[in-house]
């Protein structure tokens, strides 16, 4: 089988190789008359006649003519009704005279008398003491040391809870050596208030301290 192809292979090309010789042998006057012959075929056939020219158009009749026309706007007037007249009346208006009632009016009743107070049966009680003085806690240590006694007499001013208000020494002897530390000891004493109409009420009690070394 292979061999048949390559046989057939060498025939094309000798028989290729004998075609393009025989082609260059051909002279170029033959190819131009060739073709003067072809152009003398195409040149018998004549082109067609140009078609008519379009007729004319038709003149057209003009346009008729505006006629103005004259038109009048016709408007309706309202006219407004007058206006109604008000008539104001300026007449003062009359007082009426104001009838006063002579007689006056009654006096307020007067307003109740206050409870009487209830009634108390307690008799009235004076400042009662009930914390006493305290000589030893209260006798000035320098006094001691000088051997010093004297005494103090003051008024208390005992407020309604039994406190001591405010001291006033009104003698004193000898003349304040004692009469600050009675000052400091009265702040510490207890008292009952005095009573009155059955309710505490403030008052006074009298001391005189005796200052004395046993």
């Amino acid at each position: 089988m292979a061999k048949y192809r390559g046989l057939f292979l060498l025939l094309s090309a000798i028989l290729w190789g004998l075609a393009l010789w025989g082609l260059s042998k051909v002279k170029p006057s033959t190819f131009e008359a060739l073709e003067k012959e072809v152009g003398a075929i195409l040149g018998q056939k004549k082109p067609p006649p140009p078609p008519p020219p379009p007729p004319p158009p038709k003149e057209l009749p003009p346009p008729p003519k505006l006629v103005e026309r004259k038109t009048t706007a016709r408007v309706d007037v309202v006219v407004p009704p007058e206006p109604e007249r008000v008539v104001v009346d300026r007449t003062p208006p009359v007082q009426r005279p104001v009838i006063y009632d002579p007689t006056p009016a009654p006096p307020p009743p007067p307003p109740p008398p206050p409870p009487p107070p209830p009634s108390c049966t307690e008799s009235p009680r004076s400042v009662r003491q009930t914390r006493a003085f305290n000589i030893e806690r209260a006798y000035p240590a320098r006094a001691i040391e000088r051997e010093q006694e004297g005494s103090v007499t003051a008024v208390l001013q005992i407020d309604a809870n039994g406190n001591v208000g405010g001291v006033s020494i009104t003698s004193s002897n000898p003349p304040g050596v004692f009469d600050a530390a009675v000052q400091r000891e009265v702040q510490r004493m207890q008292f009952d208030p005095a009573r009155r109409e059955c309710e505490n009420v403030a008052g006074t009690y009298n001391l005189t301290v005796q200052f004395r070394l046993d």
